[in-house]
């Protein structure tokens, strides 16, 4: 039997399928936006399928199994992946070709941000009181434990 994992649209995250006996745990780390197809062959030996998201800081919680590299990011055009600079696309840059950071017409912008960022930086914190409804409904989102 083997195993292929895919990144929509039909990027594949390995090379080559992988083979596995039983049954195969595989650990794919993908945006909340991304589109995953795990596809098995050959269909007659598919049995159930079962899934599960986890939060990237409870990724610790996974048991350690072999280690498969992926080729996935090598294959990508977009330059952020080779890259450690500020990214900036527009909306309809669906395959993020163009980094408009830094371009002359967001300059002004970024240094507007950059000294926002500097002078709010640089103030010390307001006292304030988050009421017990508000801190239930964080609670409830996630933002507080």
């Amino acid at each position: 039997m083997n195993a292929t994992v895919a990144l929509a649209p039909n990027l594949g995250y390995f090379d080559a399928p992988i083979p596995f006996r039983r049954s195969i745990r595989l650990s794919v780390p993908a945006g909340r936006l991304d589109a995953v197809t795990l596809s098995v062959g050959p269909a007659r030996c598919a049995g159930q399928t079962t899934y599960r998201i986890l939060r990237w800081e409870d990724g610790d919680a996974l048991p350690q199994t072999a280690r498969r590299e992926t080729t996935l990011f090598a294959k990508l055009l977009a330059q952020r992946k080779s890259a450690a600079t500020d990214e900036l696309f527009a909306a309809d840059d669906r395959t993020m070709l163009v980094n408009r950071a830094g371009t002359t017409p967001l300059a002004s912008f970024d240094d507007q941000l950059r000294a926002l960022y500097r002078k709010l930086a640089s103030t010390p914190p307001r006292e304030s009181t988050v009421s017990p409804e508000e801190q239930r409904r964080l609670r409830s989102l996630g933002y507080l434990q």
